[in-house]
């Protein structure tokens, strides 16, 4: 069980390393007479992970096949579920459709391919370095060369990692370059003193096979890591604790992420003094290069500047030119304007002179029209006086009439309501007989229910009491029936 720990690599960071918990399953396969049946790879699959149930396989793929033998490559989560899956899969049989004879499996815990201390010795003494000490930095086993490792993984939560892209400065990269090389050094700081460390950035997938996790995989970035340490001692524990090994990220409320990561010995000499410095060279290059770049860039855009400059100024005078042309032809426009103003003022004048005229002749013909007029109106006056005086006369006549029929109609009204009163009188009359007469009966009925309430109540009450009598009789009789039995007895 304590295989199945993570040991802690980067607190900061997050970062465990944990147990690679691969397996090796190998079918067996019979001989097949004939070409008309096949085996489903996938179908093999399926029965391998049913018989390793409940333990569940992070990955199982196809190894190399042989007309006896189909190998399978699998991984688990942990130490604890390998050996399980094994008990569970050595030496049992599947049964697949179509054969009848039966598969054997054969399982184990896989083989990883990790150079050991025989391997980097023997590498470093054929290129006549026989000990640690006798070689150069970077020529003798000291670097720790780590393939695969995530570029977000190297960002502590709540920084952010410098962004560059093939547009960005050198100075950019470089930023980004010794951020993810200070965290590389943070992390494997634990396994001893680090000298320097370097990194070579790639682009990888983690759906790709090469990363296996306890939730969703998504594409990342990720960069190689090259820690050379100040001593043979601290190379040593490096590579110990990196064997079979993958890098676990884990962040609390978040899925644990997992990933195979590539370690070995550097071979390249990658971290010598000489690549060093030839890669500050190469680094210095390049910032001398982009300096020249920014100051052939700071030129043309200088250059365009002026010519920016020479056109604003050509077109500054292009627009002074077309203001004076504008100016000439709007003073032109504004003579011809004057001079048709002048033109309609005159013919205006003539035109006000003939309507005074014509407006003089209106108001003769009207004058003597109202002349014409005045005299009729007088004439309609009279005839209308006449005609008022007799209609007067009619009116009062018609009035006189109206008003004796009033009185008559009004006469008939008082004789209607009188009649009406007298009637709305009885009919309250009989209405108030009635609601008393209602009322008696109700009173009556309110007494004889009361009555009756008071007669059951009376029942029920002795009703009551002779059932209490006969209780309190029956209890006797019991209790004297006792009292008998009891004086029989003795």
């Amino acid at each position: 069980m304590g295989d199945d720990v993570p040991v802690l690599l980067c607190d900061e960071l997050h970062l465990y390393l944990r147990h690679v918990a691969k397996i090796t399953i190998a079918v067996m396969l019979p001989e097949i007479k004939g070409s008309s049946v096949s085996i489903s790879n996938w179908e093999v699959m399926e029965k391998l992970k049913s018989l390793a149930a409940p333990e569940v396989f992070l990955l199982l793929r196809v190894g190399k096949t042989t007309r006896q033998i189909l190998y399978f490559e699998g991984e688990l989560s942990s130490l604890r579920a390998l050996r399980k899956a094994i008990v569970q899969l050595h030496g049992k049989a599947i049964k697949l459709n179509g054969l009848t004879q039966q598969l054997k499996v054969r399982a184990g815990e896989a083989d990883l391919k990790f150079p050991a201390k025989k391997d980097w010795e023997g590498y470093f003494h054929d290129r006549g370095v026989p000990s640690f000490d006798e070689g150069l930095p970077g020529d003798r086993c000291d670097t720790v060369c780590v393939q695969g490792i995530p570029t977000g993984w190297m960002v502590p939560t709540g920084s952010q990692l410098p962004v560059v892209t093939s547009t960005s400065k050198v100075h950019d990269k470089i930023e980004r370059h010794d951020f993810l090389a200070d965290m590389l050094s943070k992390s494997f700081g634990k396994f001893g003193n680090v000298k320097r460390v370097d990194i070579l950035e790639n682009a990888t997938d983690l759906a790709s096979g090469n990363f296996s996790s306890f939730g969703p995989s998504t594409p990342q970035s990720t960069f190689d890591g090259y820690v050379q340490y100040e001593d043979y001692e601290s190379f040593s524990s490096a590579m110990a604790s990196l064997r079979g090994m993958k890098l676990v990220r884990r962040i609390k409320g978040q899925t644990e992420m997992a990933v195979m990561i590539i370690v070995n010995f550097d071979k390249s000499s990658h971290m010598s003094d000489r690549n060093v410095r030839k890669r500050r060279k190469d680094i210095e290059k390049m910032l001398d290069l982009e300096i020249q770049e920014q100051e052939k860039a700071r030129a043309a855009a200088e250059a365009e500047k002026r010519r920016e400059q020479e056109r604003r100024q050509q077109e500054k005078k292009q627009r002074e030119e077309e203001e004076r042309r504008k100016r000439e032809k709007a003073a032109a426009e504004a003579e011809r304007i004057r001079q048709e103003k002048e033109r309609k003022r005159r013919e205006q004048e003539e035109r006000q002179r003939a309507e005074r005229r014509k407006r003089h002749a209106e108001k003769e013909a009207l004058r003597r029209q109202r002349q014409a007029e005045k005299q009729a109106e007088q004439e309609r006056q009279v005839l209308h006086a006449q005609r008022c005086q007799d209609s007067e006369r009619l009116l009062k006549q018609v009035l006189l009439m109206a008003a004796a029929q009033r009185e008559i109609d009004l006469q008939r009204e008082r004789d209607e309501e009188e009649r009406q009163e007298r009637r709305r009188r009885e009919e309250e009359r009989k209405q108030k007989k009635a609601a008393e007469e209602a009322a008696r009966r109700q009173e009556a009925e309110l007494v004889i229910k009361q009555r009756d309430t008071l007669v059951e109540q009376v029942k029920s009450m002795e009703d009551r009491r002779l059932e209490l009598q006969r209780t309190l009789l029956k209890r006797k009789l019991a209790s004297e029936r006792a009292l008998l039995q009891a004086s029989k007895a003795t």
